[in-house]
């Protein structure tokens, strides 16, 4: 379910309630509970039965926790990187502060716990020793958290140490809270040990898009850059002659660096986010379930040499990696009218709202005019995944109070994300808001990215100085690791039953 259509649904969910009177916080019922349920198990009666077609929108599960700590241990994107601290956890928030979204997390694990009669602890790590704090509660049997959310860079080695539950028929997938395209790239010969969904919205905020310049635009008398996107017409070709238009050597002096004018500017994950966003993945899933090298056809092959060619040509694509710079470094270039395109997760424009320049927000560029869709990369080295430890106290609390969570953020949370934090609030305008929804509507989930089978992906990305010339070797060269890592995966999956 796309992020519009969870938009339409709660404004509509809401016009139904308000015609009914029927109070929106209150507390849920169940799952079973009849057509017009609301909400807080509510109905509306025949009515409002006819209105919606939703399934019962609330689970039902009857918990009492006595009062224990439900404890979810996370990765925190935020902290690791540095990024905009107006961006609350998503997990847990200790208190109310009066920043509206910070509080909608507050007060949904304030109902959830009340609820189930149980305290939600939120427990952050901001490296990548997760993994290593979960397996010592699994060696030791201490049962210490009841759910996780690892970073999907650490996902292979979480399920291969036996550190994650299967999933599998424990939660319905098919509901508007839970995101099925993330369960077809998770499940490996038919097995499923991570979920995502509305429970979290880092994932949301990893999302790849383009920030452009809206000063340079009107500079250069470019045209309207959202027409050029719904036409279709937006492709990576067209991103490299409006590169071309702007890029300049301010200061003369014969060399590309910070105190020059660019096209584009991003950093080495520039390669991966282009790769996904023609459409190509590193490794798919196949109709038997197995994972398999997907990056030798011809197409995919064109599109990794065109973008290598691209990342090499330094007068048009500033890479703030090989020049030494922040990414706060590179905003202020972008606020400068040095950069006409920006290419960063969505949780960029928490730190761009301040810019006395404007910008605009498109999605990343089609390949070209023959691609159907356009789509959209995910930053899956910060994206989390919603987990349950192995040693869980309650395999059946965890997917309750967990289930749940999602539910009342799906109804409660995203429409504050969406409008106060995504919306012309900060956006600026409605072209923009209009171009999200094709971002959220295109996601595209990479298995090669999530389980790094053979370190093709991060090897790829790393790689890129001089690898236009020779990319069929590199793959060739990577082959073997991957599917002697597939294999062994495959193995893995086997031996956990």
């Amino acid at each position: 379910m796309t992020c519009n259509k969870r938009f339409i649904k709660i404004i509509s969910l809401l016009l139904i309630l308000l015609a009914a009177a029927v109070p929106v916080l209150s507390s849920c019922s169940g799952r079973g509970g009849g057509e017009g349920n609301l909400p807080g198990g509510e109905t509306t009666g025949t009515a409002a039965a006819e209105t919606t077609t939703e399934k019962p929108l609330y689970p039902e599960y009857e918990l009492d926790l006595e009062g224990a700590d439900f404890n979810m241990i996370y990765y925190d994107a935020v902290e690791a990187c540095g990024w905009s601290s107006e961006i609350p956890c998503d997990i847990d928030v200790d208190e109310q502060t009066g920043d509206i979204l910070a509080d909608a997390i507050y007060l949904r694990n304030s109902k959830i716990g009340e609820m189930y009669n149980t305290n939600i602890v939120g427990i952050q790590y901001a490296k990548w020793d997760l993994q290593v704090y979960v397996a010592k509660s699994v060696l030791a049997g201490d049962s210490a958290y009841d759910a996780m959310f690892p970073n999907w860079q650490i996902m292979n080695g979480v399920i291969s140490q036996g550190l994650a539950v299967r999933l599998d028929g424990l939660f319905d997938m098919s509901m508007p809270w839970w995101d099925e395209k993330a369960e077809e790239a998770f499940k490996v010969a038919g097995k499923t040990y991570a979920a995502c969904g509305d429970l979290t919205f880092m994932d949301k905020l990893c999302d790849i898009v383009i920030f452009f310049n809206k000063q340079m635009v009107e500079d250069y008398n470019i045209g309207d850059i959202y027409k050029l996107v719904v036409d279709g017409k937006w492709t990576f070709d067209k991103l490299i002659e409006l590169s071309e238009l702007v890029s300049a050597d301010l200061n003369n002096d014969g060399k590309y660096d910070r105190n020059d004018r660019y096209g584009f500017s991003a950093q080495n994950d520039g390669f991966y986010e282009l790769y996904n966003s023609a459409g190509e993945r590193f490794c798919a899933i196949g109709d038997d379930g197995i994972p398999y090298l997907s990056a030798t056809g011809e197409r995919a092959i064109s599109v990794m040499t065109d973008i290598y060619t691209f990342m090499n040509r330094v007068e048009h694509y500033f890479n703030r990696q090989t020049q030494g710079l922040t990414v706060g470094e590179c905003i202020e270039m972008f606020r400068a009218n040095q950069a006409l395109f920006f290419m960063r997760p969505l949780q960029t424009v928490m730190e761009l709202r301040s810019m006395d320049a404007d910008f605009g927000i498109i999605p990343t560029p089609k390949y070209d005019e023959a691609q159907e869709s356009y789509h959209t990369s995910i930053g899956y080295t910060v994206a989390i995944a919603t987990c349950i430890p192995s040693d869980v106290k309650s395999i059946d609390n965890s997917v309750a109070v967990l289930d749940t969570l999602a539910v009342e953020s799906y109804y409660n949370v995203n429409e504050v994300l969406y409008d106060m934090v995504l919306g012309s609030k900060v956006t600026r305008d409605e072209n923009s808001t209009e171009n999200l929804d094709i971002i959220f509507n295109n996601h595209l989930l990479d298995p090669g990215e999530i389980f790094q089978f053979g370190g093709f992906a991060n090897g790829m990305m790393a790689n890129w100085k001089g690898a236009a010339d020779k990319v069929v070797s590199t793959i060739a060269g990577y082959e073997s690791k991957i599917n002697a890592d597939i294999e062994k995966f495959l193995e893995t999956l086997e031996s956990l039953e």
